[in-house]
C-alpha cells in the first residue's frame, strides 16, 4: 500500500514538472514575441527627408519655358499628355483650359535672353521663387494654319516672377503659377524684393526661348 502511495505521488510530481515546463515554455515565447516590435521599432532608424537640389531649378525653369514655347506647334494630344512633365499645379489647370479652342488662329511666342535669380522658402523646400529678368523681349505671331510668322512686336526688357514646385514623384521642379510682373528698377531698391540667396549663373547657360 505504501509503495503504491509513493508512486501515485511521484506520478503526479512528474506531471506537474511537465506542465509547469510548458507554462514557462509558453510564457517565454509569448515575452519574445511581445519584445520583437519593439525592437524592430528601436532598430530601424527613420527615413531622413532630403531637400531637392535648388542648383537644378535653373535647368527646370528653362526646360518649361522652352516647351511652352514649342508646344504651339504640337499637336493637341502631345500637348494634353506633355504639360504635366512641366507644369503643375494651378499653371496646369490654367494650360488646360487654354486649349480650348483647339485651333485658334493666331499664336504668340515669346523670344528673349533670361538671367535668373532663385529665392527659396526657408519654411518650403518644395517651392521656390523665380525671378527671370527677360531682356531683348520680342513677341513673335505665327498663323496657326500655314505656321508662318505674320509679325514681330519689341516689348522691351522685364523682369517677371514664377512661384515653382518640386514634384516627388517625377524629381523635377515644375512651373507651378505666374505671381507678378516687377517695375522698372526694381532691384535698385533695397526694400522693393529682397532676394536673399541668389544664383550667378555663366553666361554659357543662358539661352534664348525656342
Amino acid at each position: 500500500m505504501l509503495s503504491q502511495a509513493t508512486t501515485y505521488y511521484d506520478s503526479m510530481a512528474i506531471i506537474l514538472m511537465i506542465v509547469s515546463l510548458i507554462f514557462l515554455g509558453l510564457f517565454v515565447l509569448v515575452v519574445l514575441f511581445a519584445m520583437r516590435p519593439s525592437q524592430a521599432h528601436d532598430i530601424t532608424p527613420p527615413i531622413p527627408f532630403i531637400k531637392p537640389p535648388i542648383q537644378t531649378v535653373q535647368a527646370d525653369y528653362l526646360r518649361a519655358v522652352a516647351w511652352l514655347g514649342k508646344s504651339h506647334f504640337l499637336s493637341h494630344s502631345t500637348r494634353m499628355m506633355e504639360a504635366q512633365h512641366y507644369l503643375y499645379g494651378v499653371f496646369l489647370t490654367d494650360y488646360y483650359a487654354s486649349l480650348m479652342p483647339h485651333n485658334p488662329p493666331l499664336i504668340g511666342v515669346l523670344r528673349c535672353i533670361h538671367t535668373l535669380s532663385i529665392q527659396p522658402f526657408d519654411d518650403d523646400p518644395l517651392r521656390c521663387l523665380v525671378i527671370d529678368t527677360q531682356i531683348t523681349r520680342r513677341m513673335v505671331t505665327y498663323c496657326t494654319k500655314t505656321y508662318r510668322r505674320v509679325s514681330t512686336q519689341d516689348l522691351g526688357n522685364s523682369a517677371v516672377v514664377y512661384e515653382m514646385c518640386y514634384d516627388t514623384t517625377s524629381e523635377r521642379w515644375k512651373l507651378n503659377r505666374f505671381i507678378q510682373e516687377l517695375p522698372n528698377g526694381w532691384n535698385g531698391i533695397k526694400s522693393a524684393y529682397p532676394v536673399e540667396w541668389a544664383i550667378q549663373f555663366p553666361p554659357h547657360t543662358i539661352g534664348h526661348d525656342t
